[in-house]
């Protein structure tokens, strides 16, 4: 039987759920690319972490040897091959395990966060409903950090990709749901929206062939706990809202196009883009419960909260300003002269200020989110900044290995979005997204001396004192929507402690923080 014959033989067994004969017949199959996808989806659906381990073991030879020669398969599907056996690994050994495993401190979802970021980055020539169900798994992947935001982008594009994917459907109502309790007036539209997702992920017009019967019962589930969320409401479910248009003004309407094409609104809608939720920034605490004599917490939370939103809209105005043509704006720069000199002369102008103010604006607005976990959680100081606050380094092994893992009273939290921020931080620090020292070199210029913006194809613009002006613009929006992911991260996280209970998470930390001999923010340093 050839390696082809014996995958082929390997995948039938499984969808007929006969999962120990094909980890049997897996030992026919020589490729290593074609004997991982078997050990990976057989071991997991028998809970057999070791051979998912071996899955895993010969993705990553695969992906190595198409390093060095002409692969024999597409590099999207070596790399989500690996990736899935990293995520399948994580998951399992969760399940498994006496104590919490802390995400973003774990190997095995950090390197499959890494290698769905590899398979997406080789997407662009394969079927669309392989990029859809790449998509889905990497917002899996994500809402396993915590990061359940950023995991509605994700099926939200594998929709687009692949209609039928029901579990791009499924899972984007439970993540809508999960962000239900922080939106303010639009709590009902949020539900609404998740309903209407779960529904059809479970209807004849979607498929859940990548999830089976699990997936379809904790569908189930979760729109039952939807439904009985709406059997309280007197006048029955309604409709959507529909948003009025705010002007008839060409430049408002542009505005609005702007933010909802680069996802720049506060908020995590995913349905309509013409209802109500999907143009305004309403995210806001629940009730927050303190002891009697403290009346200063609640107030200062709501103060900086609306720094953090002033912020965020200035710095998201700048950019639209400085990325629209507008002919105030052009107007506005020709009134001053620049000097120009040397064969490449620098760039300037009202337009390039404007977006060097909001790039250092939107890291302003990490900085207010910082304020909002010392406040809450107590966790570093006050004039920590938003990487400081949330994680450390550490020295690993014989070698001293130094990676980013966040920090203990993070970790001590169980908080599911105070991991998302810390993972948002250790992405950063490991230049997964972006360079870290770079672009605080560049904030710094930008404040404290000067910052050129050159052309694209110039050398000149990797270096320390400039940038080009297209990484300028992507990195711009890119940093506005960090900002608006960790200011919904922030607020999460403080709705999951109230729900728990602030004093018993607070009592917990400190007895914890004592065991590490670790100064907390009330001890002295």
């Amino acid at each position: 039987m050839s390696d082809l014959e014996a995958y082929r033989t390997c995948k039938d067994l499984i969808s007929q759920r006969k999962h120990r004969q094909a980890l049997a017949t897996a030992s026919q199959i020589t490729s290593p690319a074609l004997r991982a996808g078997i050990l990976i989806d057989a071991g997991y659906a028998l809970r057999r972490i070791s051979a998912v381990r071996k899955g895993t073991a010969a993705a990553a030879e695969a992906v190595a040897a198409a390093q060095t020669s002409k692969p024999a398969y597409s590099p999207a599907s070596l790399w989500y091959n690996l990736a899935n056996g990293y995520s399948a690994l994580f998951v399992l050994r969760s399940r498994t395990s006496k104590r919490p495993i802390v995400p973003p401190n774990d190997d095995d979802i950090r390197l499959a966060k890494r290698a769905f970021r590899q398979a997406i980055a080789y997407l662009a020539n394969e079927k669309a409903t392989f990029r859809s169900q790449v998509w889905v798994n990497f917002g899996n992947c994500l809402s396993q950090l915590g990061r359940g935001i950023e995991a509605i982008e994700c099926y939200k594009t594998a929709l687009f990709l692949d209609r039928s994917n029901g579990m791009a459907s499924g899972n984007l109502g439970v993540e809508l749901r999960h962000v239900a309790a922080i939106t303010g007036w639009y709590r009902h539209d949020y539900m609404l929206e998740a309903r209407t997702c779960l529904i059809d992920a479970l209807g004849p017009r979607m498929h859940l062939k990548y999830g089976g019967q699990e997936a379809a019962e904790g569908f189930a589930r979760t729109l039952a706990q939807v439904d009985e969320f709406f059997s309280h409401h007197k006048r029955g479910v309604r409709p959507t809202r529909p948003a009025a248009a705010p002007s008839r003004k060409k430049a408002t309407q542009s505005y609005i196009r702007f933010c909802q094409e680069h996802s720049l609104f506060l908020n995590a809608w995913a349905g309509d883009s013409s209802a109500l939720p999907a143009r305004t920034d309403e995210v806001t605490f629940q009730p927050i419960t303190t002891p009697l004599t403290d009346d200063s917490t609640v107030p200062e939370l709501l103060r900086i909260l609306n720094e953090i939103k002033e912020s965020y809209t200035t710095a998201r105005f700048f950019a639209f300003t400085a990325l629209e043509t507008s002919p105030i704006i052009s107007d506005a720069s020709a009134l001053t002269t620049y000097f120009h000199f040397g064969p490449h002369p620098a760039l300037y102008g009202t337009p390039l200020g404007l977006l060097k103010s909001a790039y250092s604006q939107a890291f302003d607005v990490l900085d207010k989110v910082a304020r909002l976990i010392n406040v809450y959680f107590r966790i570093g100081a006050r004039t920590d900044s938003f990487w400081r606050v949330l994680v450390t380094r550490q020295s690993r092994g014989p070698q001293h290995e130094i990676r980013w893992i966040a920090r203990p009273e993070v970790t001590l939290s169980l908080n599911y979005s105070l991991y998302a921020l810390a993972d948002l931080a250790i992405d950063y620090f490991q230049a997964e997204l972006n360079d870290l020292p770079a672009i605080d070199r560049r904030r710094n210029r930008m404040t404290h001396d000067y910052l050129l913006v050159v052309p694209t194809h110039l050398p000149r613009a990797q270096e320390d004192n400039s940038i080009s002006v297209d990484h300028l613009r992507t990195e711009t929006l890119r940093t506005l929507r960090l900002a608006k992911n960790a200011v919904l991260y922030a607020v999460s996280a403080i709705h999951i402690s109230e729900a728990r209970g602030s004093s018993i998470h607070t009592t917990l930390q400190a007895k914890y923080m004592d065991s590490l001999g670790v100064p907390t923010a009330d001890s002295p340093s």
